[in-house]
């Protein structure tokens, strides 16, 4: 079941992505809230789901890779299109470009999806590398996941 809950469409429209936490397990720990330099992301403690201030949070997408959980996504959305950033640890690893099936969190295919760009493992800040993809925007808010088409 999951426990997310999705920004107010002012703040998924603004300049930049905004960061959203999904956290199913609810995973003791807190190094989003740490990394976070805008000061967007608490936690009451450990054991609490991360609170998201959006007017703070700046989209640099640090929580994304920092999370050890997979827990934080990125979204923003743009007229009728989508931009997702998510934490992606398959391979092969996809490029800018490429087309991929844009899936929802249990894995069903909703619809096609580009890749815009790409953090690797070796230049993410937390071992964590990530995929930013563009999708319509009626589908963002079920999509959690891409494979390759």
């Amino acid at each position: 079941m999951s426990n997310c809950t999705l920004p107010p469409l002012d703040a998924l429209s603004g300049p930049h992505a905004v960061a959203i936490v999904e956290c199913p397990d609810c995973i003791a720990c807190n190094p989003c809230s740490t990394v976070c330099k805008f000061g967007a992301i608490t936690t009451a403690s450990v054991e609490d789901i991360p609170v998201i201030d959006y007017e703070k949070c700046r989209g640099c997408g640090m929580c994304v890779q920092i999370c050890p959980g997979l827990a934080i996504y990125m979204m923003r959305l743009s007229g009728d299109r989508a931009e997702i950033t998510i934490p992606y640890e398959f391979l092969p690893f996809p490029a800018p470009g490429d087309t991929v099936d844009v899936l929802d969190r249990e894995g069903r295919k909703l619809c096609k999806g580009t890749v815009l760009r790409t953090i690797s493992r070796e230049k993410s800040i937390g071992d964590t590398p990530t995929v930013t993809f563009e999708v319509d925007a009626a589908m963002a808010a079920e999509a959690r996941d891409i494979s390759f088409a």
